[in-house]
């Protein structure tokens, strides 16, 4: 037993009576009906609150939304929907992507078996010692001793792989300011108000 949550969103048409309908599909579709008794009429269980923030954006929104589950409150709340698309392929996103994957591919080669194909026959755990023959590294045991699971990599390599991922969570959050100026940008030459419900029942 626990919480089926789920944020929907709405087009600016949408009225509240269209969209409590809804929500109360979601929430029959989504419910323990053994609890109800099997009724399918209960809808969410307990009427939204329409409140009247409005978010910049529907990510926005979302995180917000996201926070309210846990006590069935069915929360709504507003957000500005650009009517033009934001340009997301800028010279700059791109070559944020280009980067991450770039860096996502180093660490993700960091992490191949580090001890196949070398030509010393064995490698020695640091942590317990065990003598490990490298034959078997890629087969039976890859990066980690099969006999305490500690890291059997080198020190420069283990540091070589945090850089890279400390690299990717910068440029991530430099993709995510550039994406918000974006959409900033084309809230600022027009939007539309939309709707996001936080539904939430008992499953």
């Amino acid at each position: 037993m626990g919480h089926a949550c789920e944020v929907l969103t709405f087009r600016p048409k949408d009225t509240k009576q269209e969209i409590e309908a809804i929500c109360d599909t979601w929430g029959d579709h989504n419910c323990d009906l053994e609890e109800r008794g099997w009724n399918m009429g209960c809808g969410l269980g307990t009427p939204i609150r329409w409140k009247s923030d409005i978010y910049e954006s529907e990510a926005a929104a979302r995180e917000y939304l996201n926070s309210t589950f846990g006590n069935y409150s069915q929360t709504a709340v507003r957000f500005k929907e650009p009517k033009k698309k934001p340009n997301l392929n800028s010279a700059k996103i791109e070559d944020l992507k280009r980067r991450i994957n770039e860096y996502e591919d180093r660490a993700a080669a960091l992490n191949k078996p580090h001890y196949a194909g070398v030509k010393s026959a064995s490698v020695k755990c640091k942590s317990c010692g065990a003598v490990l023959p490298t034959a078997y590294c890629g087969k039976s045991y890859n990066n980690n001793c099969p006999v305490c699971r500690a890291d059997l990599r080198p020190a420069s390599t283990l540091e070589k792989e945090v850089s890279y991922r400390d690299t990717i969570k910068k440029l991530k959050r430099e993709l995510d300011v550039e994406y918000k100026k974006e959409h900033a940008k084309a809230v600022r030459a027009g939007y539309d108000l939309c709707w996001a419900v936080a539904c939430e029942v008992h499953c």
